[in-house]
């Protein structure tokens, strides 16, 4: 079995993202299994799989659910599940920050992973994200990654063993990151390619 299959890589821009973003996003694992994720103050990158279940009931009162025709491709199913979570999101965070109106630019960006290769250098650059944007020189404790909750011991929804096993283990893991912090250039060519 390929840990890759269904998995996107999603990013867009947001407004204050780390003003009104508090925790981590594992709490959206109710819609999304989360892999990787990065936020920036203009923007965010995640790595997640759908997952297949309609909203959650913690989102219900926000959003209106609507049962989604069984003849729609998946392609279109998959759109509908981020579009619904975007809207969500916004929803809820103008509901908690007393505003209106738009939070994310529009369309929002994804990308299927198709080779394990392409996996393990998304999660790369994902996490190298905040150093390529001059934010911190340290990936290894910016708190807007998932990369110190992987390397940490305290429980967390992310799937620790699976992502170490795309990296041949946590060691390496930890390693390979280290590694490609002094390649970053070619690391978001291959991605940008």
């Amino acid at each position: 079995m390929h840990l890759y299959l269904n998995i996107q890589d999603i990013n867009n821009c947001i407004n204050n993202i780390l003003d009104t973003f508090s925790g981590d996003p594992t709490y959206l694992s109710g819609l999304l299994e989360i892999y990787a994720y990065c936020l920036i103050p203009n923007h965010f990158h995640l790595l997640a799989r759908v997952r297949e279940s309609t909203t959650p009931v913690r989102f219900r009162h926000i959003c209106s659910t609507r049962e989604e025709e069984s003849h729609k491709p998946d392609r279109c199913k998959i759109t509908q599940h981020f579009s619904n979570f975007f809207n969500c999101y916004t929803k809820s965070i103008n509901r908690q920050e007393h505003r209106s109106g738009s939070l994310f630019e529009r369309p929002f960006k994804r990308k299927l992973i198709d080779t394990q290769e392409y996996l393990k250098m998304i999660i790369l650059y994902i996490h190298l994200n905040p150093v390529h944007h001059g934010l911190t020189e340290n990936f290894e404790s910016y708190r807007w990654s998932s990369y110190p909750i992987l390397i940490g011991d305290q429980p967390t929804k992310l799937p620790h063993e699976a992502i170490y096993e795309i990296f041949d283990g946590k060691d390496r893991f930890i390693e390979d990151h280290k590694y490609a912090k002094l390649n970053y250039l070619e690391i978001a060519q291959y991605i940008l390619e």
